[in-house]
């Protein structure tokens, strides 16, 4: 896809350039199948391009790789969103009637309707209503459970395995964290992208990270900020204490956005600091102490002249109001994905996984887990991780034995839960090949293989 400005002067050219590139690559391409959208010409203008370019002229939009891109920003939700949510509805109609097993569906869910609507998320950045994506989460759940009542708790089915739930997409926490990916660029230094310094230049002389981190900015001071940053920062406030992204002071604020500190200081710092703008309040303390960092340490961090001693002193009282006891918060998960120098892998998942948490550290436990700490009269908490992480599965395992004998007189025996754990337990084994972690493995099934498994054939 290409952008032409000036397009009376560029198309000739353009055209030039496509047959050079028919002639050595060997390829056709052919024009009239080319679909164009004018935009801001005048009749006269677009007349005279419809009779010089044998192109498909489009009125509204044209589809590009699955997208339709509108004319205008405000017609991007509705020429996108709803007409896949249709077609999905559809198929799922179509799937009900199918014999799909619970399990399946959940499945059909994750591997099909999930990276078809993730997909949207990412390209577009547009503002999905909220009833929208409930509605269409109530959709999901009748789908899995056939229209009849659910079984399992909603909490349980959409927490991760790992936590003994069953990995059911949450579609709003979903949306979120796509568009939460971008505010993660905002912070890189330099700007990845060519959309970030295009976003950048329209908030200029401000910055995107700043947008992030100084409670005092909003979109609103930035008349001419583009509609994707102002959307990308209205998720951003809807979201930031709520799921605990950051708190109500964070560390990585930038020092010369702190209100009262002197221009002096901040000058200093500009002449003798290679990126002033990378410079937050988390460079003035030492996380060991809690407490500001000495001056000769700051120097060498910095590698400030000796005459930065007046300076240090101005940022320190400035920034004292701010942190009480001069203690700073720690950094959450997501501001140290922000600090990464290099973009995050799996990005939409982390921050998935963080938004499902609500910014916990520790996941909550489920009734049912409750359940079997009372039948135990053992916490599941003083567990060990990878013990925690088997008992996990085998929870997982009895919970779905007993959702497949849901509507028989008798619960299944103890007999099945263990064959279900094994299976499990060879996927896993499975899994840790392939990708290399046999060690994590191990650590894992050693409780099992030694407490239950040499116990029975015994």
């Amino acid at each position: 896809m290409l952008t032409l400005s000036q397009p009376l002067i560029s198309f000739p050219n353009l055209l030039q350039l496509i047959d050079s590139f028919e002639k050595i690559s060997g390829f056709k391409i052919n024009p009239e199948k080319t679909e164009a959208l004018p935009l801001f010409l005048t009749e006269a203008e677009l007349s005279s391009l419809k009779s010089h370019f044998p192109f498909k002229w489009k009125k509204d939009s044209i589809r590009y790789l699955g997208v339709n891109i509108t004319k205008s920003y405000a017609t991007l939700y509705g020429s996108n969103f709803p007409p896949l949510l249709k077609q999905i509805e559809r198929d799922l109609d179509r799937w009900s009637s199918y014999g799909i097993s619970w399990i399946g569906k959940i499945y059909s869910v994750k591997m099909n309707v999930l990276p078809r609507l993730l997909y949207l998320f990412e390209t577009l950045p547009v503002r999905v209503p909220s009833k929208v994506l409930d509605r269409f989460q109530k959709d999901i759940r009748r789908f899995i459970w056939g229209r009849k009542r659910p079984r399992v708790p909603f909490s349980v089915m959409e927490s991760d395995r790992s936590r003994g739930g069953l990995s059911v997409p949450n579609f709003k926490l979903y949306y979120l964290a796509s568009h939460l990916r971008q505010a993660i660029e905002w912070s890189a230094k330099p700007l990845r992208y060519k959309w970030m310094q295009i976003e950048q230049a329209s908030v200029h002389p401000g910055s995107l990270g700043s947008m992030l981190w100084y409670n005092g900015i909003s979109y609103g001071s930035y008349p001419s900020a583009l509609p994707t940053v102002r959307f990308t920062k209205t998720i951003w406030d809807s979201t930031r204490l709520k799921f605990g992204l950051r708190g109500v002071v964070t560390s990585l604020e930038r020092i010369r956005e702190v209100p009262g500190c002197p221009a002096e200081a901040l000058d200093f710092i500009s002449r003798h600091s290679e990126d002033p703008d990378i410079f937050y309040l988390k460079d003035l303390y030492d996380p060991s102490t809690g407490s500001f960092l000495p001056i000769s340490v700051f120097q060498l961090q910095f590698q400030l002249p000796p005459s930065s001693f007046l300076p240090y002193l101005q940022l320190r009282s400035c920034t004292a109001s701010k942190i009480s006891s001069n203690n700073l918060p720690p950094l959450t998960e997501f501001e140290k994905m922000t600090l990464e120098t290099q973009r995050p892998s799996q990005t939409i998942s982390k921050l998935y996984g963080i938004l499902s948490q609500k910014g916990s550290q520790q996941p909550a436990s489920h009734n049912y887990m409750t359940y079997w700490e009372e039948e135990f009269n053992e916490s599941l908490d003083y567990i060990r991780p990878h013990t925690r992480k088997m008992v996990n599965h085998i929870l997982t395992a009895a919970q779905l034995k007993i959702s497949a004998n849901w509507k028989n007189n008798h619960p299944p025996t103890l007999e099945e839960v263990v064959l279900r754990i094994r299976r499990i337990r060879i996927m896993e084994y499975l899994s840790s090949l392939v990708n290399d972690y046999a060690g994590q493995f191990g650590k894992t099934w050693d409780f099992w293989d030694i407490n239950f498994d040499l116990a029975s054939e015994s």
